[in-house]
């Protein structure tokens, strides 16, 4: 798994799209959950610290989180409450 690969939890199906995320704030959630920096994340995406910078504050507030830890929080519940409807 390369330094920036999403962690196997994001890849396996987080209900990031089901949220109102655009394709690129999904895939910057994800990397996100990796713990590297914005500066890395927009290295590896080929776009502007800045511009992730946005995309972060966007998802953000649009899942009405304030930190990675939180992102990661909303995640996890939304993927067990998603599990205990399919059960």
């Amino acid at each position: 798994m390369s330094p920036l690969a999403p962690p196997p939890i994001a890849a396996a199906g987080l209900p990031l799209a089901s949220a109102g995320l655009s394709r690129r704030e999904r895939e910057i959630a994800a990397l996100l959950l990796t713990d590297a920096k914005e500066c890395a994340i927009a290295a590896h995406l080929g776009i502007s610290p800045h511009t992730v910078h946005t995309h972060v504050a966007r998802l953000y507030r649009k899942l009405g989180v304030a930190s990675r830890l939180q992102l990661a929080v909303w995640l996890l519940a939304r993927a067990l409450e998603d599990a205990a409807a399919r059960a």
